[in-house]
């Protein structure tokens, strides 16, 4: 098992489509597909070159958006919240206008 297997935020911010497919858990056929049909963001051309890449906070947010999540205004929030559930602590529900 490699560290990036184990460890979440061992992800990179730009991701080729080999590690954005691992990342949103998907086959790679799954992920192009689901690029395709705009169901994911596309990838960028990075540099001049003709290396494409998939931004971490772009796939993040159509994630979120599939699982009908409201984006959070404190990016690390959602994941802080998740830390203290797993590790016992309640904490009082956030209001939602």
């Amino acid at each position: 098992m490699s560290k990036i297997d184990r460890i979440p935020d061992a992800w990179p911010a730009q991701m080729s489509d080999v590690l954005a497919s691992r990342y949103c858990d998907l086959s790679l056929s799954q992920f192009l597909a689901m690029v395709k049909k705009g169901q994911l963001p596309p990838g960028r051309k990075i540099g001049g070159t003709r290396l494409v890449r998939w931004h971490r906070r772009r796939l993040d947010e159509a994630l979120n958006d599939m699982h009908g999540l409201d984006d959070p205004e404190d990016p690390d929030e959602q994941e802080n919240e998740w830390l203290l559930r797993v590790r016992g602590i309640t904490k009082p529900p956030r209001k939602r206008p």
